[in-house]
């Protein structure tokens, strides 16, 4: 662990769980190509095997607390004890999922928050919400909890991801560049400064908002502005951590095509063998909670002292952090 990093009292996450949406598709069956293009899209996710996929049959805000009430009977902690609950989402400022709220639009943020307390009254803790690009909202999750605990006395924190594809003929499930399959989910964490299941050993995040502002011919432009963002955000993480790519036993990046996250290892300086690709052809990519459910799937398998580095990032952010086993 790197010197600023072990002067500061340790910070634990775990008590994780999810819901995938409720039911499972299969893309080669529900995609009806127009174009040559959507044809090529289409045959690149099969062949990437980002074909099966699961979608929550109204809204997944529903199962959100179904999720929380799982992560505190995990916690085994009063509702009380509580201090702070943090939501984050890429899809729920698209307009097409909170329509039916439009009549109560200025207090979207109380609907979230009643959603996430359904089962399990929170009354301490104070409520926020963020909603930032893409994928990279795990390490968004982490730094805000983190500030939490360390600024203003927190001491647990309940991190919650919900994202969705809007039920709305213009919003694909898989991207054109055929890299993902998106499947509908509800995430939750905890962030403790008092217990949990794994040390948070150090992060960081890089943002690049100009990417932007190019266009469809830059390209290559785009691909190294990335590389860049993934091997800065890496290399200070690991530096924090004071450990080297071959002190972890798994590595965890956003379920994206094989292809891609092997790239994506590489630009870190990690052995593709490392990568933790169990769930890619289970659900394809889960938004923001792939690192979540990902970390739950392979925690049986690790022992104590073991590490876990862990990439969370989309187009114009991207965030990594160290996690060790306890």
């Amino acid at each position: 662990m790197g010197n600023r990093e072990r002067n500061e009292p340790p910070i634990y996450i775990g008590s994780m769980a999810y819901q995938l949406g409720e039911i499972a598709c299969d893309i080669r069956k529900d995609v009806q190509c127009a174009t040559g293009e959507e044809q090529r899209w289409l045959e690149l996710l099969i062949e990437n095997g980002m074909v099966h996929y699961f979608k929550s049959r109204h809204c997944s805000l529903d199962n959100a607390g179904d999720v929380v009430e799982s992560v505190l009977s995990q916690f085994q902690c009063s509702p009380d004890e509580v201090d702070a609950i943090i939501f984050t989402s890429y899809s729920y400022r698209s307009a097409y999922l909170h329509a039916d709220l439009k009549k109560d639009k200025l207090n979207f943020s109380r609907y979230i928050n009643s959603c996430l307390q359904r089962k399990v009254k929170l009354k301490n803790a104070t409520f926020f919400g963020t909603f930032l690009a893409e994928s990279g909202n795990f390490v968004s999750l982490l730094r805000a909890a983190r500030n939490l605990i360390r600024a203003e006395g927190k001491k647990n924190v309940l991190c919650v991801n919900v994202d969705q594809i809007p039920h709305h003929p213009t919003q694909r499930r898989g991207a054109l560049s055929g890299v993902m399959t998106n499947s509908d989910v509800a995430m939750a964490f905890m962030v403790s400064s008092e217990k949990g299941d794994f040390n948070l050993e150090s992060l960081h995040q890089v943002f690049n908002p100009y990417l932007n502002t190019l266009g469809r011919g830059d390209g290559l432009k785009k691909q190294m502005e990335i590389m860049r963002g993934i091997t800065d955000s890496a290399a200070s993480t690991l530096n924090q951590a004071d450990c080297k790519p071959d002190d972890y036993q798994y590595l965890i990046i956003n379920n994206y095509s094989l292809n891609l996250m092997q790239q994506f290892a590489s630009y870190m300086g990690f052995s593709s063998n490392k990568l933790m690709v169990e769930n890619l052809p289970k659900f394809a990519h889960a938004f923001t909670a792939d690192n979540i459910i990902n970390l739950t799937t392979i925690a049986p398998k690790l022992t104590s002292g073991d590490r876990v580095f862990m990439l969370s990032g989309g187009t114009t952010n991207w965030g990594s952090c160290s996690v060790q086993k306890i």
